[in-house]
Order: structure tokens, then sequence, then C-alpha cells
């Protein structure tokens, strides 16, 4: 007999970052010229603030 298994399709990137930040994951602001920034795919849900990240 032959078995076929069906393939899953890979997570998004929005569906990874959601994951990450869910189990309390931050991600560590850069230090530019203009102050701290978020590079990246996380930049586009978390900011850098005074009292740390800030994630929504």
């Amino acid at each position: 007999m032959r078995q076929v298994f069906a393939a899953t399709r890979a997570p998004s990137a929005d569906e990874l970052l959601e994951r990450r930040l869910a189990s309390g994951w931050r991600p560590i602001p850069t230090e530019m010229k203009t102050g701290p920034e978020i590079l990246g795919h996380a930049a586009t849900r978390c900011a850098p603030g005074r009292d740390g990240v800030a994630c929504a």
C-alpha cells in the first residue's frame, strides 16, 4: 500500500511573528544615529519606547 501525505503550507511571516510575540519574545532595538529602531518584519508591529519595546 502506498501512503500519500498532503503538503501543509508554511506559516506566513505575520503568523510566525504573532507566535513569537505570543510566547513573550520581544525584538532588541538597534542603536542608530537617530536613536533606537526595530529592524525587519518586527518593525511592522513593534516600536522602541522609553519603557522598552511596545508591540501591538
